[in-house]
């Protein structure tokens, strides 16, 4: 795990866990634009941290493998300091698209991990920070997905991590809102990402099979989840402890 020592300064701070993911690097553009010092977590893409760090001067990096228990384990001890400031966000998922029985533990074990076990691990440890210092919110989020209500075969195992997660964060608002931490869970349809693709090629369809499904016959942007992080971060939308599904009705058929 590569990063730089800091310390509390004025500005605006956010960590955003799974930065280069396409949902990441848009939430990273958005906050630094606003002037946010913008810390992301990294696993094998390398090159896309470097070029994040090279345009955005004000963010910095840390090498993390959300599905290694012991890796996120080191990495809340070592860290644990720096996970402070105004804004979280875990945009780290993986859907293996795979029918139950036919799933290797192995599989299992790095999935439930990245969607869920290292996400709460990390927002413990945050929760932990944040509670010494009331004086402004701290603001917790987690994008889900609809898989975590709507069955299909093969997002079994995703859905179910994803909503385990939700209600974990409910948990969390309930422990924690006399605290001034707020929670809320996005939970959007289908999104246009390199995730999407993979999913596709995964079950050998193509993406105008899945706009065939959608009332409105459109897939949402990056940019759809990131106007609603930013407008939670500026206190435009307010609430604690939901869940707010975006999509184009993909989640009622």
């Amino acid at each position: 795990m590569n990063g730089q020592d800091e310390t509390k300064n004025t500005r605006s701070k956010a960590w955003i866990f799974g930065g280069t993911s396409d949902i990441g690097r848009d939430i990273i553009t958005a906050l630094s634009a606003q002037g946010f010092n913008v810390n992301f977590t990294w696993n094998s893409n390398e090159e896309q941290a470097s070029r994040i760090v090279q345009k955005y001067p004000n963010s910095k990096s840390y090498r993390l493998d959300l599905g290694n228990k012991m890796d996120v384990n080191e990495f809340c001890i070592r860290y644990e300091k720096l996970l402070y400031g105004n804004l979280f966000v875990y945009c780290a998922g993986v859907n293996n698209a795979t029918l139950c029985d036919e799933m290797e533990p192995e599989k299992l074990e790095v999935v439930t991990h990245i969607n869920f076990i290292s996400a709460a691990k990390i927002f413990n440890v945050i929760a932990r920070q944040s509670k010494s210092d009331k004086s402004s919110p701290t603001k917790l989020i987690y994008i889900s997905s609809v898989a975590a209500r709507k069955v299909k075969p093969g997002n079994t195992l995703y859905g179910a991590t994803k909503v385990a997660m939700e209600r974990y964060m409910s948990g969390m608002t309930a422990e924690l809102s006399r605290f001034n931490i707020r929670t809320l869970c996005i939970s959007p349809g289908y999104i246009k990402t390199k995730m999407l693709d993979a999913y596709c090629k995964d079950r050998g369809i193509e993406v105008r099979d899945i706009l065939k499904n959608i009332p409105l016959r459109k897939i949402l942007t990056v940019d759809d989840i990131t106007n609603v992080v930013i407008a939670f971060q500026k206190g435009n939308i307010t609430t604690t402890g939901t869940v707010i599904a975006l999509g184009n009705g993909e989640e009622f058929v």
